[in-house]
């Protein structure tokens, strides 16, 4: 189970996370190492065609050079297959975190927002393509369906949801609490919070 993450401050986008598990044995008795994540990859795939890229890196691991953020620009009226990524750039070679994430989804949801989805004209709308095992939404597989021309912010978070006094905190229905509620409503804590500038064109 992942311990609590520290955040850094990435400059002008967001934050990237830390630590995912500290070195030792957790309060469930599970041995971990020590990872972390300095990288969220995004591909979109679009029906027929190749994978399209973007990433926010924080390469030095602390914070202290600016993160480097790619912008996404996408066709209008397509449905693109989305995948999300976590890496650990501070390894050599470089690690890969999402099956960690994925093994531990009762535990942890990402939400995607922003104005490109949120705003009163939406550019996109996003779908989950993915559960955990009790049917409740992962979201490092689902969908960015684009609509119509225009400019926004793509803003991907993963929460941790653990249990709260044995009682499960994620359940189904938290994507629509987020769109109700905002964020600061669902339960847990926010392990990452990136932005991406969408451009649909």
């Amino acid at each position: 189970m992942f311990g609590k993450l520290r955040l850094w401050p990435a400059r002008g986008a967001g934050l990237l996370l830390s630590t995912l598990a500290a070195c030792g044995v957790d309060r469930h008795g599970h041995d971990h190492e020590q990872e972390l994540i300095t990288s969220v990859r995004l591909e979109l795939t679009p029906p027929g065609g190749s994978p399209i890229g973007a990433a926010f890196s924080d390469p030095d691991g602390d914070g202290g050079m600016p993160a480097k953020v790619d912008p996404l620009r996408l066709a209008p009226a397509t449905r693109y297959a989305l995948a999300v990524r976590f890496f650990d750039e501070l390894s050599e070679p470089n690690v890969e975190v999402t099956a960690e994430i994925a093994a531990e989804a009762a535990e942890h949801q990402l939400f995607f927002l922003g104005s490109a989805l949120t705003s009163t004209a939406p550019i996109a709308r996003y779908g989950y393509a993915d559960r955990d095992a009790q049917g409740a939404p992962l979201g490092l597989a689902g969908t960015l369906e684009t609509l119509s021309a225009g400019r926004g912010e793509l803003q991907v978070v993963l929460r941790h949801l653990p249990p709260v006094n044995g009682v499960a905190a994620k359940t189904a229905a938290l994507a629509e609490v987020l769109a109700r509620d905002g964020l600061s409503a669902l339960p847990g804590e926010t392990d990452v919070s990136v932005r991406f500038e969408l451009t649909v064109r």
